[in-house]
């Protein structure tokens, strides 16, 4: 009979809890509905936001790759336009990672159109050109150097620029902190500024190749002392035939 009671109390304290609960949900149903509408608004937000991101972000790989472009705009397209596809890519700020890359990028293709540039003897666009791709690689180096692969990209470019115009000292000490960074140590970049150390100050005696001049007219040569005409072909007196005297 005990255990019976002691069951039965059990029962009317449960479902007295029931009963007060469902009083609560019904007099602040409200409130409860708000709350769950907005963590439905948060969940639907936040795998929009996902989503739309991942969107972005394969969007600006595939631009800063250039597979947006199909085969023929992709052979059309110049130095120039490269600088400014990526220059814009990068402007977008979209990851770190990706704003790094666009960067190089467009001091890669800034190095194109200033080689260009020297190609069709227009020096002053290829000044212009060689600063512009100097201010890409420096920012790549002083706001991003945590990326391996595009800081010593850039570094390697601006060594390249000091030695284009001829500050050897320059490009030298750039080698030297490539070589000394222990990131590089034993990577091809640290390799590779050793190979230049070594070989800059034969690069610095740069070949100079003669003007080249003109041929001389000169007139067809002739023979000094032209020799004598053949002499015509006589028949021996032996063989001539004797006239009869009349």
């Amino acid at each position: 009979m005990r255990a019976e009671r002691r069951h039965e109390l059990r029962e009317n304290d449960l479902a007295q809890q029931i009963e007060q609960m469902v009083f609560s949900v019904q007099r602040h149903r409200m409130p409860i509905l708000v709350i769950l509408l907005g963590v439905v608004i948060l969940v639907v937000v936040g795998v929009w936001y996902y989503n739309h991101n991942a969107s972005v972000k394969a969007e600006a790989w595939a631009t800063l790759m250039g597979t947006d472009l199909d085969e023929e705009a992709a052979a059309k397209e110049t130095p120039e336009q490269r600088v400014d596809r990526f220059s814009e890519l990068a402007a977008k700020k979209i990851t770190n990672e990706l704003t790094a890359m666009a960067l190089k990028g467009a001091g890669d293709a800034a190095l194109e159109a200033m080689q260009a540039a020297k190609t069709r003897g227009d020096s002053t666009a290829a000044s212009e050109w060689a600063q512009k791709a100097e201010d890409y690689y420096k920012q790549v180096r002083d706001e991003f150097s945590t990326f391996v692969v595009t800081d010593a990209a850039a570094k390697f470019g601006l060594a390249f620029l000091a030695e284009e115009r001829g500050a050897y000292t320059e490009a030298e000490a750039i080698y030297g902190q490539i070589r000394e960074d222990q990131r590089y140590r034993n990577s091809p970049y640290g390799q590779q500024a050793q190979y230049r150390l070594d070989h800059l100050k034969n690069w610095q005696q740069r070949v100079v190749f003669a003007p080249a001049t003109r041929p001389v007219a000169t007139a067809p040569l002739t023979p000094i002392l032209p020799g004598p005409p053949a002499p015509a072909a006589t028949r021996p007196a032996a063989t001539q035939p004797v006239v009869p005297k009349t």
